[in-house]
């Protein structure tokens, strides 16, 4: 396994490495609509600047666990 640092902006750092790839493929946070807004998404801005095809993998959302009935005892 190799691995690589490489100083930049996120988005532009990750669709030079997707221009020499067949797919990027990225996960999503999921934040919510304000940080969104305040932050943007390195998601979006791959989507419009790699040359390849990119796809998104959402953060599955938390279901709560399912849990037994309570025992009740006298």
């Amino acid at each position: 396994m190799a691995a690589e640092v490489i100083e930049g902006r996120p988005a532009d750092v990750l669709a030079a490495a997707g221009a020499a790839a067949d797919l990027l493929v990225l996960g999503s946070h999921g934040h919510s609509r304000v940080r969104h807004t305040v932050l943007g998404s390195v998601s979006e801005d791959c989507i419009r600047k790699a040359t390849c095809p990119v796809v998104v993998i959402p953060v599955p959302i938390d279901q709560p666990r399912q849990t037994a009935e309570p025992v009740l005892r006298n």
